[in-house]
Order: structure tokens, then C-alpha cells, then sequence
């Protein structure tokens, strides 16, 4: 059975299946406070997290901060995400609803709101280390 032929699941993972958000709200603290910015980390986590990268800055400290450290601040915040998220577990709950699809004999395609990340190769069947 082809990927065509085959029925996929798309499950949104980031911040909906694996509970992703206060890591973010963290990796965003690091990042303004790398600008010597300092932001409470509830105010990060509260209601700009949904906003996305490009506008958060000015959400939480308004245009003379995303003008002064806007850039350096998402990209500093993109490589401490990545490594929060590294360490980030599913609940049992998330694992199940991974490996159902798959029991089912469908295609798996995990996905994402967030910044894109390398994905390497098509939707695979086997949902390995889950």
C-alpha cells in the first residue's frame, strides 16, 4: 500500500497533543532576557505565546524593543526552544493517540503550528520510540 492509498492521520502536536507552551514562555524569558529585557514569565506564557515569533515582542514590550532586539531575541529563542523541547515527554494519553493510527494501519503525520523544523522523509507508518 502506497502513502495515496493509505488513509493519514495529522495530529497537531506543539502545544495541543504535548503540552509545549510553558517551555516556550521559557525559551522566550531566556531570549529577552538575553537582550537585557527582563519579562515575567507568566506574562510570556499568558496570551501573547499564541501570537507567533513575529509578534510577540512588540505584544509583550511594544516597537522599541522588537526594533532593538526583535531578531536576535527569535533566534535566540528558536535554539533554546529546540533544546526545551528535546527534553519533553508525552503524557501516556498523547502516546496512545499516536500509536492508534497506526494500529489501524494508517500513515502518521505529526504537524505543528509553531516554527517549521527538519523533517526528514515522508509520514511513516511506525511511530517509533512511543
Amino acid at each position: 500500500m502506497s502513502v495515496t492509498d493509505a488513509a493519514i492521520a495529522v495530529l497537531d502536536t506543539d502545544g495541543t497533543l504535548i503540552d509545549s507552551d510553558y517551555r516556550h514562555g521559557l525559551a522566550w524569558y531566556r531570549a529577552l532576557r538575553s537582550g537585557v529585557e527582563t519579562c515575567a514569565v507568566w506574562r510570556l506564557h499568558r496570551r501573547p505565546i499564541v501570537r507567533g515569533g513575529d509578534q510577540l515582542v512588540t505584544a509583550v514590550r511594544g516597537e522599541e524593543l522588537e526594533r532593538r532586539v526583535g531578531d536576535r531575541a527569535r533566534k535566540q529563542q528558536g535554539t533554546d526552544v529546540d533544546a526545551l523541547l528535546e527534553k519533553l515527554a508525552p503524557p501516556r494519553v498523547a502516546r496512545d493517540l499516536l500509536v492508534a493510527p497506526r494500529e489501524r494501519g494508517h500513515w502518521l503525520m505529526p504537524a505543528g503550528s509553531g516554527r517549521q523544523r527538519p523533517v526528514e522523509g515522508p509520514p511513516q507508518r511506525p511511530v517509533e520510540g512511543f
